[in-house]
């Protein structure tokens, strides 16, 4: 059908939820027993009939052990086969899903999982080990816990084995029914007040994407998807596992993001399609031409990617390969994708279909005109299903950012004489650090725990690829003094690696306005020439 004709993807022709989603792919397929599904790499892959058979067997595991429609169950894992079966489980039972981002780590992690009224999670020995027995006593909330390997000997919650479900029976009926209008997961996105933000969706709000864009993209049963980044992002459920499903082709899931294996899984696996975020295309370009680079651009058809900094670049190296680029966010989705046949690289594209898409005066909330810098605002034209629902547990802040079906963005963008959204800057205090968004305001909390630290301010530049990376700019307390690479360890003990400040800056004193708020955009200049960067001091990171 053709993607202009959105709202048929509305309707009972198609799934709702992501339960659903499974079932109509399956009926979809001639020969669902040998036809490839998912593969993680270096492991065995697994048929669209087995991964439908666990997901019943996983289904029956989580009834068994209590857990009902509307419990929020907590996953703290790193990609895995697990994940895969877990975003379809979890939709056929009711339950809601809130991903941790398997680098959290101490307060942060503590707060997401409180925060989210997480019943159960499910995770690794090695994780809990690390990263949730230290902060286990004050996890109240949680009544079970589920080990994907084994178990831990210190949980003080029911423990029990993910592998259970294996003993279940494949056929699964639900208790109670599941609509696409339920709550499908809590996502948890940083925001400026300090504190991450829980995004509630809904199951259609996604399944409808990943239908559109396999229709969009023109893909083939016969193509294979390789998805690079990691299955606790949202970007999954678009252009991961339950795209390729829509497709009703095969989804190759790496570990980790490998540029040195890149072409050469390429190759292995015939990939056709491939999704990655902007810190990866160029890390590519940086790369040596090699055979495995050569044969393998006859047959990488499409690379969606965000943001294109060099189109020229693009072509001149992979011109058998098409480019899309577009504008997204956990709250709103894809709100603008290029045109397939003829990419505008350089912009975000025109708005999707579905979207409605204004630029506004930030303050006076008028529209401005094409050409006009202002706040992105975005509604789906098919209601508010299909953008978040609001902000988990924070009735403020969805009254300020959902007004009237609208979501204003906090990030300022423009709309060129070619229809085509330019994304400008964030009004919001985060940056982009890596693939992930990070606060400021969080990072200076940590910083603030040092003993030696009187006040701290964090603040952008850009690294070697043009990409943001985080500067610390310190003011110590009197007396004392901080040794560079100590901080750092501290810095790496207490957040995670994402949020660890490339550079360390000591100031005698910040630069403050007369109600003494701290002037950022003073301190946003070329680095001094005494900024200590932690890569000189050859500190590895640990994730």
């Amino acid at each position: 059908m053709s993607t202009t004709d959105y709202s048929a993807y509305a309707t009972s022709a198609y799934p709702q939820t992501f339960g659903e989603l499974l079932d109509w792919s399956l009926a979809r397929i001639p020969n669902p027993e040998t036809k490839v599904y998912f593969r993680l790499t270096g492991q065995a892959p697994i048929t669209y009939a087995e991964f439908a058979r666990n997901v019943g067997r996983i289904c029956n595991l989580f009834v068994s052990l209590g857990l009902r429609k509307g419990d929020h169950v907590a996953i703290f894992l790193p990609n895995s086969m697990e994940y895969a079966y877990l975003y379809h489980a979890l939709s056929k039972c009711g339950l809601v899903m809130v991903p941790l981002n398997q680098f959290l780590r101490g307060e942060s992690l503590r707060y997401i999982i409180d925060h989210a009224d997480a019943v159960a999670l499910i995770t690794s020995r090695a994780l809990f080990d690390e990263k949730i027995a230290p902060v286990q006593d004050a996890l109240t909330k949680i009544e079970r816990v589920l080990f994907v390997d084994e178990l831990a000997p210190d949980c003080r919650a029911q423990a029990s084995l993910f592998a259970d479900h294996q003993q279940h029976d494949t056929h699964f009926v639900q208790p109670e029914p599941v609509s696409g209008s339920d709550l499908q997961g809590i996502w948890y996105t940083s925001g400026t007040t300090g504190l991450p933000k829980g995004v509630s969706t809904t199951q259609r709000s996604y399944v409808f994407r990943a239908l559109f864009y396999a229709d969009y993209f023109r893909m083939k049963s016969g193509e294979v998807v390789y998805y690079v980044l990691p299955q606790y992002h949202v970007a999954y459920m678009v252009f991961g596992g339950p795209f390729a499903m829509a497709a009703g082709c095969e989804i190759v899931q790496v570990d980790w993001f490998s540029a040195s294996r890149f072409w050469g899984d390429i190759n292995r696996y015939n990939v056709s399609v491939t999704f990655s975020t902007g810190t990866i295309v160029p890390v590519m370009l940086g790369q040596p031409i090699g055979d495995a680079e050569r044969q393998g651009q006859a047959h990488l058809r499409l690379w969606v990617g965000w943001p294109v900094d060099d189109p020229a670049a693009l072509r001149a190296r992979w011109p058998n390969t098409k480019f899309m680029e577009l504008y997204g966010t956990t709250e709103a989705g894809n709100a603008t994708i290029c045109d397939f046949d003829q990419p505008q690289l350089g912009t975000a594209g025109p708005p999707a279909p579905y979207t409605e898409l204004q630029i506004v005066d930030p303050q006076a909330g008028a529209e401005r005109p094409c050409g006009q810098e202002g706040e992105i605002k975005v509604r789906h034209k098919l209601g508010p299903d299909y953008i978040l629902r609001g902000y988990y547990k924070d009735p403020e802040k969805t009254r300020q950012t959902l007004v009237d079906g609208w979501w204003h963005s906090g990030d300022m963008g423009l709309i060129d004489e070619q229809g085509c959204l330019r994304f400008m800057a964030r009004i919001k205090d985060y940056l982009r650090v890596g693939g992930e968004n990070v606060s400021t305001r969080v990072v200076e909390n940590h910083l603030r725990q040092h003993t030696a630290v009187a006040e701290a301010a964090v603040v952008g530049t850009h690294n070697e690829l043009g990409h943001d990376e985080l500067v610390a700019h310190l003011v110590l307390k009197p007396d004392t003094v901080i040794d560079p690479t100590a901080f750092f360890v501290f810095c790496n003990r207490e957040m995670p690696y994402f949020m660890v400040p490339r550079f360390l800056v000591l100031q005698r004193e910040l630069p403050k306005t007369a109600t003494l708020r701290i002037e950022k955009y003073k301190l946003q200049q070329p680095l001094p020439p005494d900024a200590i960067d932690r890569k000189q001091l050859g500190i590895e990171l640990k994730r």
